[in-house]
């Protein structure tokens, strides 16, 4: 899939405007006076402003290549001149620190993050194209991975080597069926071929969901797990399916309610290509898939329990979406 780039979204003039609407930038103009740092806005803005779509969340990139302490000081003071610190998180081995604010006078609620570090490449990214930045003082662009390209060609490349990557955060093999259903991207072979290869590590998030049940990371998790059905069913189910993440899944359930699995291979698909139903439907659906292969008698009984084993009988937001968990029912396929 081919997709219109809109390059000049991408000068710092437009930009600042586009921010404005929402947030309140008095403190990025105080943060422009500070010498020898460079102030970078990367990420999903970058991305979805290019795309031509409504943004979410706003990252900033300072970077810092001298007098770190010093500067880190300078910058930490002014930002509570201005807004009010929600949490700073330093990470000393890797030499980089985030703070989470929500500027006041703000007409959107998600807090912006800002990063600093010495480089670039510091602190992790997922994908290609969220690593594109844009310095908003002088317009100039930083793509190294070549995510522009990859954002224009409809294809989806993790930053890093997928064989580590996947080893390194288990999670991202549901980011990525996230990503390519919601933005319509087509996984690059060889981070598909690796997803393939790495499928089993899965359960570990799983297991995770099942033992923790709370807290925002069990949310991120769910909404990397589930969010591609609210995007493109059809999509999701053939990845889910041709990954062998499907086994995954069914193994892991049966272990858990001691029932067999009845073996999945992959067949048609239980969404149409064209489906309008909501995530709460389609959900339903795929569970209800789901439960048809293990080996059990009284299915909604089965069901009800998988609802419980996934953390979903109690209120959610999937990564930031509402999900009404009372219209996630089990149904006849």
């Amino acid at each position: 899939m081919i997709n219109k780039l809109n390059t000049k979204r991408l000068k710092p003039e437009f930009i600042i405007k586009e921010i404005e609407k929402s947030y309140n930038l008095e403190f990025l103009e105080r943060l422009k006076k500070i010498p020898k740092i460079k102030i970078y806005v990367f990420g999903g803005f970058i991305r979805d402003i290019l795309l031509g779509k409504k943004w979410k969340d706003l990252d900033i990139r300072i970077l810092l290549n001298e007098d770190w302490d010093k500067r880190e000081q300078s910058i930490e003071n002014t930002l509570k001149k201005f807004v009010k610190i929600q949490e700073k998180l330093r990470f000393k081995q890797d030499k980089f620190t985030v703070y989470r604010f929500l500027p006041s006078k703000s007409s959107r609620k998600n807090s912006i993050d800002l990063t600093l570090a010495p480089t670039i490449r510091q602190a992790k990214s997922d994908f290609t194209i969220n690593n594109i930045f844009v310095d908003i003082v002088n317009g100039e662009i930083v793509d190294r991975h070549n995510g522009l390209d990859d954002l224009k060609n409809g294809r989806l490349r993790t930053v890093v080597n997928p064989k580590k990557q996947f080893v390194q955060e288990p999670w991202m093999l549901f980011r990525t069926i996230k990503f390519a259903c919601q933005f319509h991207l087509d996984v690059a072979s060889e981070v598909y071929r690796e997803m393939k290869n790495k499928a089993k590590i899965s359960r570990t998030q799983l297991e995770a969901i099942s033992s923790e049940r709370k807290g925002l990371w069990i949310e991120v998790l769910l909404g990397n797990l589930f969010r591609g059905l609210n995007y493109d069913p059809y999509k999701y189910f053939e990845i889910f399916a041709d990954t062998g993440l499907m086994n995954v899944l069914l193994d892991f359930l049966g272990d858990k309610l001691k029932v067999e699995n009845l073996n999945f291979k992959k067949g048609k698909n239980i969404f149409s290509k064209n489906s309008k139903t909501s995530l709460e439907q389609n959900i339903s659906t795929f569970l209800s898939f789901i439960t048809n292969y293990l080996d059990v008698k009284d299915k909604r009984k089965c069901f009800t329990e998988i609802i419980h084993l996934l953390a979903m009988d109690e209120p959610k937001e999937f990564g930031e979406i509402d999900v009404d968990i009372t219209k996630i029912r089990y149904n006849q396929i």
